[in-house]
């Protein structure tokens, strides 16, 4: 037997490394987290999920349910797909993403892309989220853009429940909730 060298020592030790580091398959729909459970969401592509929320504009961002505002709240329209960009895009939209927004004043905005978008474990609970980012620019800035995070939460008794709209931040980044048994262990 052939001792061994450092380059196959080396090249054991990443294996091993690499065993234990989370994957994101984006064209799958697969998450597979730190402990090696793989969560399988290809069930919940599905072309489009359309929602309306209402939202209230507050400081150029909006947010679902502000306390106290004596504001009117503004309409929103959602398209939404899982994993890939929604096949039946509002004639509103001129391109095409995993998820856009129809304005109340009818125009539309992308809110992710793609061909940027990553999984990840959900924070301090069961479940997955997928962040979609660099979409359309925002506020007409060259630097800052529309980007968003589709948190997949663990309720065993439904295929799918939502999305729903949570919030936007004021770096124009969205948040939408999704209860599904496809993000539970």
């Amino acid at each position: 037997m052939a001792p061994l060298t450092r380059l196959t020592v080396l090249a054991a030790l990443l294996g091993c490394a690499m065993s234990t580091m989370p994957i994101s398959d984006i064209t799958r729909c697969q998450y597979t987290g730190m402990d090696g459970h793989m969560y399988d969401l290809s069930p919940l592509r599905n072309g489009n999920y359309m929602f309306s929320a209402d939202a209230y504009e507050i400081d150029s961002y909006n947010i679902y349910s502000p306390k106290g505002s004596a504001a009117d709240p503004l309409t929103y329209k959602y398209y939404l797909n899982v994993c890939a960009n929604v096949s039946h895009a509002p004639s509103a939209c001129k391109k095409t993403a995993p998820i856009l927004r129809v304005n109340p004043d009818g125009t539309c905005t992308a809110l992710g892309n793609i061909n940027a978008a990553i999984f990840d474990a959900s924070p301090g609970a069961d479940g997955v989220y997928l962040s979609y980012y660099h979409g359309d620019p925002s506020g007409g800035s060259r630097v800052f853009h529309y980007q968003s995070s589709v948190f997949f939460v663990c309720d065993n008794s439904t295929d799918i429940t939502g999305p729903t709209f949570e919030h936007q931040s004021s770096c124009y980044h969205s948040h939408f909730r999704v209860l599904t048994k496809h993000a539970c262990k």
